[in-house]
């Protein structure tokens, strides 16, 4: 138990002092009176101990499902599509429902420790585990600064193993061309290459949203409601998307109106000779590092909608194959240091 030294006076000081350790630090403070010092001596002690003492520095009366009820409405006024809201309700009802907590008091060091052991027996995956953390972790530092909370918690994500990603070669995707069974899935494997999309939001594509005259199209991500307009696609497509376009219904409005697109993906990658752990997604894969080869990561970070870039290398870049495009870049300066 940490704890705070009784009021004193300095040498050569004025005022009342007080001093404790935190992160490692001896801090002091001075107060003009005994009593200020004594009453900020208690808020101290129970801030330096809130893994004990947080029913009694915490607001006790405030309901956690009034709480909830307010954070979750911050989504809506942010603008923040209802798929996000939802994954963040069902983090916070998890732990609601876990711990049993009723009131904002019931929060503190055991019960969340508590919660993210259930967490690691539930899932099999520590990747999964940590997306419930880290949502937590969010919903925690809202309520520090709403001061619904003022304790401290000690929340740490699990140790993973890192992520391997590999991107398609050209001859693979050669293959995958060639296995295609009709001009639409031609140009639905082109369109993942080209711009990176998620599955749904490629198949909710409307022939309305491509403009063939400057090649752009606007994307909207179904996951997180984020829109890009004019989001541009490569002038070398435009044939092959007039000639399929014009042999669409018109009296349909979607882009691509087949269907069973995972029956008909599963044949192709048969077809192509390709194993079964090549799924649509990695076709985004290969988007993002081809991307990052010949533009940066920030083009590629853009195109796939990412607001963070570390998710684009860890989870959608084949690395490997990007540092060895990068070593060959060096070929010039060899041979030129070789001649001489």
């Amino acid at each position: 138990m940490k704890k705070v030294s009784q009021p004193y006076k300095r040498p050569n000081h004025n005022g009342i002092w007080l001093r404790w350790f935190e992160n490692g630090r001896k801090i002091r403070k001075s107060f003009p009176t005994k009593e200020i010092a004594l009453a900020f001596r208690k808020e101290k002690f129970l801030e330096l101990n809130s893994d004990i003492f947080s029913h009694k520095f915490t607001q006790p009366e405030i309901l956690f499902s009034q709480v909830k009820e307010e954070y979750l409405k911050q989504f809506d006024l942010k603008g923040l599509s209802k798929e996000s809201k939802a994954i963040a309700e069902r983090a916070i009802e998890r732990f609601e429902d876990i711990i049993k907590v009723k009131r904002m008091a019931d929060i503190n060091q055991r019960r969340v420790d508590r919660f993210i052991q259930s967490r690691i027996d539930a899932m099999g995956s520590n990747y999964s585990v940590n997306k419930d953390i880290a949502r937590f972790k969010t919903f925690i530092n809202w309520l520090v600064r709403r001061n619904y909370f003022f304790g401290k918690l000690d929340i740490s994500l699990m140790k993973t193993k890192p992520v391997i990603r590999k991107a398609l070669k050209d001859d693979e995707i050669r293959q995958i061309l060639k296995a295609c069974p009709s001009l639409a899935w031609i140009v639905r494997i082109l369109f993942y290459l080209v711009t990176g999309l998620r599955k749904n939001d490629l198949e909710s594509l409307c022939v309305s949203h491509i403009n063939l005259e400057s090649s752009e199209g606007d994307t909207t991500s179904i996951k997180t409601g984020k829109v890009y307009i004019d989001r541009p696609l490569p002038t070398a497509l435009l044939p092959t998307l007039k000639k399929y376009i014009k042999s669409l219904d018109k009296n349909n409005p979607k882009l691509f109106q087949d269907k069973n697109v995972r029956k008909f993906w599963e044949r192709i990658r048969n077809e192509a000779g390709l194993p079964t752990t090549c799924t649509i997604q990695k076709l985004r894969v290969t988007h993002n590092t081809i991307l990052q080869k010949i533009g940066s990561v920030w083009a590629a970070q853009r195109s796939l909608e990412h607001s963070d870039k570390r998710v684009n290398e860890k989870f959608y870049t084949d690395l490997e194959a990007l540092m060895f495009w990068k070593i060959q870049q060096l070929n010039p300066l060899v041979r030129k240091l070789l001649r001489k």
